[in-house]
C-alpha cells in the first residue's frame, strides 16, 4: 500500500493524529533545512489565471499564487 494511502486511512481511523502528523513533518522538515532554502511549505494553489512572476519565483509558483489567492480576498 503506498505511504499515502496508508496515511490516509491512518488520519480516517484517528483524525486527532492528522494534526499532529502535520505538525511533526513540518519541523521535520524545517530541521532538515539548516541553511534555509525553504521558502514555502504549503501545497499551494493552481488556478487557470496565473499571476506574473520572475523567472527566479517560478520554481515556488504554486505557493506563492496560494498567498495571492488567499490575499486578494481579504479587506482593508
Amino acid at each position: 500500500m503506498p505511504l499515502d494511502k496508508v496515511f490516509d486511512l491512518v488520519c480516517s481511523i484517528y483524525p486527532k493524529i492528522k494534526k499532529l502528523l502535520f505538525r511533526a513533518w513540518y519541523q521535520y522538515v524545517s530541521k532538515l533545512d539548516k541553511e534555509g532554502n525553504i521558502i514555502f511549505m504549503n501545497y499551494g494553489y493552481a488556478n487557470s489565471g496565473k499571476i506574473k512572476l520572475k523567472n527566479k519565483d517560478e520554481i515556488n509558483r504554486y505557493c506563492i499564487q496560494l498567498y495571492h489567492h488567499v490575499a486578494k480576498r481579504c479587506r482593508h
